[in-house]
């Protein structure tokens, strides 16, 4: 609703204007104002033509300014997005990289745990031979005494 009125206030406005620099006196101006608000054009004259044309003009040019301003932000908004998307891709790049990397430390972990788990085996039956011998050996000595 509030659209509807400044038009129609820009629409007044640019009537005046023109009616003022065409040299029209305020009378004619009246008499002009009163038939848009009538909505019955009496006569079509030049002045009356000139008007609507430039108040059709005016809001043509008002919504190619908002346009160019619309298409402004979406190239900034584009930008801006593109960026971000730039950055986030690099981003991704660099967690791939890290988890192939983590890939190799597990892979290689596993490969040390598997070593110490042979190690530890191996080592458990050393020292269950070492202490079966020499429990033996002990009571071999104690026999032989």
């Amino acid at each position: 609703m509030s659209r509807f009125r400044d038009r129609t206030e820009d629409f007044k406005d640019a009537v005046r204007h023109t009616a003022i620099s065409s040299g029209c006196n305020e009378s004619k101006l009246a008499t002009i104002m009163a038939s848009f608000i009538i909505h019955k054009l009496r006569q079509t004259t030049p002045f009356t033509k000139s008007a609507l044309k430039t108040v059709e003009l005016t809001s043509l040019l008002d919504v190619v300014l908002e346009t160019e301003t619309k298409m402004v932000e979406m190239s900034a908004l584009n930008h801006l997005m593109s960026t971000h998307v730039l950055q986030q891709a690099q981003q991704t790049e660099h967690l791939y990289d890290q988890v192939v990397e983590a890939t190799k430390n597990v892979e290689l972990g596993n490969k040390e745990l598997s070593q110490a788990i042979q190690r530890d085996s191996s080592g458990r039956t050393f020292l269950l031979l070492f202490l079966f011998v020499l429990t033996f050996s002990i009571l071999f000595l104690d026999w032989y005494n």
